[in-house]
């Protein structure tokens, strides 16, 4: 696994699928958004956060922006563009 495969942090999750950190910090409370605290950090694979979306993102409701986030990167990975993934350094 590579480090770019993680994301670190609530600011980098919520940019990462879309939203806001109050709706992430939401999602993980009460839709099972997965992710793993090593100490005081929260982090998460994005793998898993990608099939997590996918399976909570049925085009109605809240997780439309999840769905947009998917397509987008969807398709920019099929015309090998690169993604705008979130910065290094922040954190939460």
């Amino acid at each position: 696994m590579q480090s770019t495969d993680f994301l670190k942090g609530w600011r980098e999750i919520a940019q990462y699928i879309g939203m806001d950190v109050s709706d992430t910090l939401r999602m993980a409370n009460l839709d099972g958004l997965p992710y793993f605290r090593l100490g005081d950090t929260v982090y998460c694979h994005k793998p898993q956060l990608d099939a997590w979306a996918k399976s909570v993102s049925n085009g109605t409701g809240r997780f439309m922006k999840v769905r947009e986030r998917l397509v987008k990167v969807n398709h920019e990975e099929s015309n090998g563009q690169k993604l705008n993934s979130p910065r290094k350094d922040q954190q939460c």
